[in-house]
């Protein structure tokens, strides 16, 4: 009976993913998306963009241990981690493609099962 259940802990704690394209509206270069995510769920916002254009980032949360990270879509690790350097971060697009926000509680957080409402700022410049 323990081996079931230490069995079943790795799937507790799994990450829940959601995927969201950003689609920005004619003549708007930002977006601002409101949200909420609780304990080991992830939302993975995606957005298309051109070599060249400045991607600026910034997250507004009702929790301080919400934070996003910043991949590109072939990646298989973030560029940016907001855990470590903050929640607001704008950069140089060096290849045009796909970009993966992942915006996520921190992994103590998460295991508490604390939730976050948040407001999460995307813009594009040339």
């Amino acid at each position: 009976m323990v081996a079931m259940l230490l069995g079943a802990v790795p799937m507790l704690a799994q990450d829940a993913v959601r995927s969201e394209r950003v689609i920005f509206e004619e003549g708007h270069a930002a977006r601002s998306l409101v949200d909420s995510i609780a304990g080991f769920e992830r939302v993975h916002y995606v957005v298309s963009a051109r070599a060249g254009q400045l991607l600026t980032v910034s997250l507004a949360s009702s929790n301080l241990s919400n934070t996003f990270d910043i991949s590109a879509a072939a990646a298989p690790k973030p560029f940016f981690v907001g855990g470590d350097a903050g929640n607001t971060h704008s950069f140089r697009i060096q290849a045009s493609g796909d970009y993966i926000i992942d915006v996520h509680l921190l992994r103590f957080a998460a295991r508490d099962y604390q939730s976050a409402q948040y407001t999460l700022s995307v813009a594009l410049a040339e």
